[in-house]
């Protein structure tokens, strides 16, 4: 280890013995065996576990022979100039022939960061796609894409169908292998010696260029690899590099082989490095601003060790079939689709019950208003993935939109009706409390008079009650009705029949009053000494209140054009007690006024 350097690196030979090499040498991380399966590096391994956090991870990845280990090699030496140290001679190891020479992953880190940021920044170059076994490779990107927090796909003059094709088939293995938990780098590509103007076809900018790229087109197989590469990589953009010159690529060309001759630092200054300084720029902004996460855990050197040995062994478990990988993507992606529908059906009712109670129209085009909005959301989400019309998926997830939707709609119309009733229980006790104090009110000497009163207020009563619940379905707002006429109907039978009873009664006791006074009469005139005419009269002199009764009587008769309650009663029971007393007067003997001899 060189004296101050914050990490050490060691190799990996031919033997697989290890030995010490300098913080500033990049070295194999991961390495392809003859199976086809992807090994650790286990030297390399312990170093990352000594790494402090937070972990700035830039993975560069693309076709062989299109000039990774260059930039990056680029990148290191800009890198020095940023930290104040020159032009220095680091390097990746770059080939000078047709013949890649990179083999697995390869990787160089520091903990010395621009502006005294804290962490490790961890450069990762890997093996190009077209040399090689793509088996392995396949594994190996797809390592490389779940390690990192930055992707940067290297690509040459223009983004083809070919790189879009393996960067997608990548993307499809990549999530078949993570599963559920989120660990997706931002993708940043990055293409070389770009000569295109695309304001010419109508395009604001690069980023707007690589998401036209990306739309599907009617071919299965090409939207098949663009939605898993959008589901993947949620964040991306696009940077372009201006081409080399002639001088420039001869200075470049000088950092081939073992690097003896190697220019140091970076070529001179022009289009070519301001364009590359404009590029390092972004990918090491957008590195730092993203620290390598797992879900929401910020991960140090032992977690990305972890990780590294965890994503390995998944991925050489792993069966490499893209057919597989596609459907999974698919599936993701429609199932994320139908869960933030469903997420959307599950706000929206709650809004709805909280209107509630509402008529049957009101909720019925409510919600349908959520089922239009969750079914376009969904198909939306879909659609800007790239998943295919006809892939299963689509209806399958469909499926259980509507299955949750039918249990919302049955859920919320049970509430409105519960709601609904409740409200109509309330308003009927209400409404039934006025009744019976409106109808106690009223009259009932007459009850003739009184049932026609009743019906008034109970007509007037119904109308009220049938506005008040207008919110309630017909079958509901009939059922209501009916019964609060019944009970209405029950009200006045029962105070008819209190009303016929307490004239029973009160009558019951006029007549025993009058039975009283006649029996009193019927003593007074059995016990009279001589003729009872004489003292009849008598008596009657006395009672002198009686002219006064006939008079208020009349006065009654003249208001009220009727004789007074209990006249005729009276008059029927006077004559017939009077019938009974001249009979019992004429029956008794009289006596003899003659003196006995």
């Amino acid at each position: 280890n060189e004296e101050g350097n914050a990490a050490s690196w060691t190799m990996v030979s031919e033997e697989n013995e290890t030995a010490p090499l300098p913080s500033s040498f990049p070295t194999q991380l991961v390495s392809i065996n003859d199976d086809q399966m992807l090994s650790l590096n286990p030297s390399a391994v312990e170093y990352l576990r000594s790494l402090p956090k937070p972990i700035y991870c830039i993975t560069l990845a693309g076709v062989a022979r299109e000039g990774k280990s260059t930039w990056l090699t680029m990148f290191l030496r800009w890198l020095d100039r940023k930290l104040g140290k020159g032009d220095t001679n680091q390097q990746f190891k770059i080939s000078k022939g047709v013949i890649t020479c990179t083999s697995g992953s390869w990787v160089w880190g520091t903990t010395e960061l621009p502006n005294g940021a804290e962490g490790t920044l961890f450069l990762v170059d890997t093996q190009g796609l077209a040399s090689g076994n793509q088996e392995g490779l396949n594994r190996l990107f797809t390592f490389s894409v779940l390690l990192s927090n930055v992707l940067v796909l290297n690509v040459l003059r223009q983004v083809n169908d070919d790189t879009l094709n393996k960067l997608g088939a990548v993307s499809a293995l990549s999530r078949l292998v993570q599963g559920s938990v989120d660990v997706f780098p931002e993708l940043l590509t990055l293409v070389r010696d770009f000569d295109l103007d695309i304001t010419e076809d109508g395009f604001a900018d690069n980023n707007e260029y690589l998401e036209d790229l990306l739309k599907p087109d009617g071919s299965t197989e090409r939207d098949a690899t663009r939605a898993s590469i959008k589901s993947i990589f949620a964040k991306r953009s696009l940077i372009s590099m201006e081409a080399p010159t002639k001088s420039e690529k001869a200075f470049l060309n000088s950092w081939n082989g073992d690097g003896d001759d190697a220019e140091p630092g970076l070529p001179p200054a022009g289009d070519f490095v301001e364009s590359f300084e404009k590029s390092a720029e972004l990918i090491l902004e957008a590195a730092l601003a993203n620290p390598k996460r797992l879900g929401d855990t910020m991960l140090d050197g032992a977690m990305l060790a972890d990780l590294a040995e965890e994503i390995v062994n998944n991925i050489n478990e792993k069966p490499v079939d893209l057919h597989d990988a596609l459907h999974s993507i698919f599936d993701g992606v429609c199932r994320r689709a139908a869960e933030s529908a469903r997420d959307q059906i599950t706000a929206s009712i709650e809004q709805v019950k909280s209107k509630l109670p509402m008529s049957t129209e009101e909720l019925e085009a409510e919600l349908r208003g959520i089922r239009m909005m969750a079914s376009s959301n969904y198909d939306v989400k879909v659609k800007e993935s790239g998943v295919p019309d006809g892939d299963p998926t689509v209806t399958t997830h469909m499926d259980d939109l509507e299955r949750v939707l039918a249990d919302k709609w049955d859920f919320i119309t049970n509430e409105n009706e519960k709601v609904i009733l409740e409200i109509i229980q309330d308003k009927a006790n209400e409404f039934e409390t006025r009744l019976r104090e409106t109808v106690d009110e009223i009259d009932m000497e007459d009850l003739g008079n009184y049932c026609t009163e009743h019906d008034e207020v109970q007509k007037q009563m119904a109308e009220e009650f049938g506005q008040a619940i207008s919110f309630a379905s017909q079958a509901m707002r009939e059922k209501a009705m009916d019964k609060f006429i019944s009970s209405s109907i029950d009200l006045r039978r029962r105070n008819l029949e209190r009303a016929r009873l307490k004239q029973i009664a009160e009558e019951q006791k006029r007549q025993k009053l009058m039975l009283m006074g006649a029996g009193i009469l019927i003593v007074v005139a059995v016990g009279i000494d001589g003729d009872p005419f004489d003292e009849l009269w008598a008596l009657l002199q006395i009672l002198w209140f009686l002219p006064i009764l006939m008079v208020g009587m009349g006065v009654y008769v003249a208001m009220y054009q009727k004789l007074p309650p209990g006249t005729m009663e009276v008059y029927t029971t006077v004559q017939a007690y009077a019938g009974s007393i001249k009979e019992q007067v004429a029956a008794k003997p009289k006596e003899s006024k003659e003196k006995p001899e």
